[in-house]
């Protein structure tokens, strides 16, 4: 089973890219934040899951081991298979999921590509207890956090913009501080 690849980003696909290993190259199926981060030519490090199906061997790729972990997660929910798993990094970071799973918070979940209200509380069901113990204490207003993110992105700033600077925070603040603190580091 390949579990790591390293290699230059050859092609980008519309839902991934070909890895260049060794002069062999490797179908790599990709959240699109991530693909959007790619450009030809760039050498990348993605830990795999590799699907063996009837017909074909599948592997996705993750640029951190917490996307992984949660992917690996979610795709065992009943219902939840790995488009639909790879749809909702596309959409919110690997912390954001596992906090609004941690919450119960399905008026959020159900925003994402795939899920229903059905698939929302089997989730919830399935993995809240599973995930809570990685979560920890949050130190971080949750409330606060929220609405950070949703006045960043008022101001057009996009999720992976808004996340790569707010996952760093790792002590309370009020909004006015996070929204502070992320418009000093985005400019």
């Amino acid at each position: 089973m390949i579990a790591y690849l390293r290699g230059t980003v050859k092609f980008i696909l519309g839902d991934g890219c070909v890895l260049d290993v060794g002069g062999v190259g490797y179908k790599v199926l990709l959240n699109e934040r991530l693909r959007a981060e790619l450009s030809i030519g760039r050498e990348v490090e993605l830990l795999i899951h590799t699907a063996v199906g009837n017909d074909a061997i599948t592997l996705y790729g993750f640029k951190n081991q917490s996307d992984y972990e949660l992917f690996t997660r979610l795709i065992t929910v009943s219902g939840i298979g790995a488009k639909t798993a790879l749809g909702m990094l596309s959409r919110m970071s690997a912390d954001e999921i596992t906090s609004a799973i941690a919450q119960k918070n399905s008026a959020l979940l159900t925003k994402l590509p795939g899920l229903g209200k059905k698939s929302v509380e089997r989730l919830i069901l399935e993995l809240h207890d599973k995930l809570q113990p990685s979560i920890g204490a949050p130190t971080v207003d949750q409330q606060s956090m929220r609405d950070a993110v949703d006045a960043l992105e008022a101001l057009g700033y996009s999720q992976s913009e808004i996340s790569s600077v707010l996952s760093k925070v790792d002590e309370p603040l009020s909004t006015e501080e996070l929204i502070k603190l992320a418009l000093k580091e985005l400019h």
